[in-house]
């Protein structure tokens, strides 16, 4: 019994004397940090007080006006049209006229209520013989508001008469009124 007992004392000596692996990291670390800042003149800044060293520092009054005009204008920003300078009136036949008739088209007959109050037959009209202006596209508006629906394959205007009788995934049966502007 001495015999084992004088091995297990042996190694119970030797652990005391060898640091543990965490005594060891930490030492290490230390000796790291203390070789660092001897070899180094750079300082360790948080990066929240880089700005303001002495902590963050408010905003005075005339600043915090800048800031508040400058969310105002973020709340609205100008549109690539706003840029745009407004284009006079140009008739596309112009001739003398006499005094006494319109020289400028009448206010507000560029807006989608005026096209509204227009007859159906008006707005087709306008739509095939004013292709690629304002006054097409503002007839093609008003069109689709009255349920009417351009076909672009066959390029004809089509509106439900009734209810679709026949509805599936590939196609529906419906009575259809088209508008032929060439009949």
């Amino acid at each position: 019994m001495a015999n084992r007992a004088l091995p297990e004392q042996q190694q119970q000596q030797q652990q005391q004397q060898q640091p543990s692996s965490q005594q060891q990291q930490q030492q290490r670390k230390q000796q790291r940090n203390s070789s660092e800042n001897n070899s180094s003149s750079e300082a360790h800044i948080p990066p929240l007080l880089g700005v303001a060293p002495l902590g963050p520092v408010g905003l005075n009054k005339e600043t915090r006006f800048q800031y508040q005009m400058l969310e105002a204008a973020y709340q609205h920003m100008p549109h690539p049209s706003d840029s745009e300078r407004l284009r006079p009136y140009l008739p596309r036949n112009p001739i003398q006229t006499p005094a006494y008739y319109p020289q400028l088209p009448a206010q507000g007959s560029d807006s989608i209520e005026f096209f509204g109050r227009l007859s159906t037959e008006t707005l087709f009209f306008i739509f095939y013989y004013m292709e690629g202006t304002k006054a097409q596209y503002l007839a093609a508006r008003a069109l689709k508001k009255q349920s009417w629906r351009f076909h672009t394959k066959y390029m004809m205007w089509f509106q439900r008469h009734e209810e679709p009788k026949i509805i599936n995934d590939e196609f529906e049966q419906v009575r259809l009124k088209l508008f032929n502007f060439r009949a």
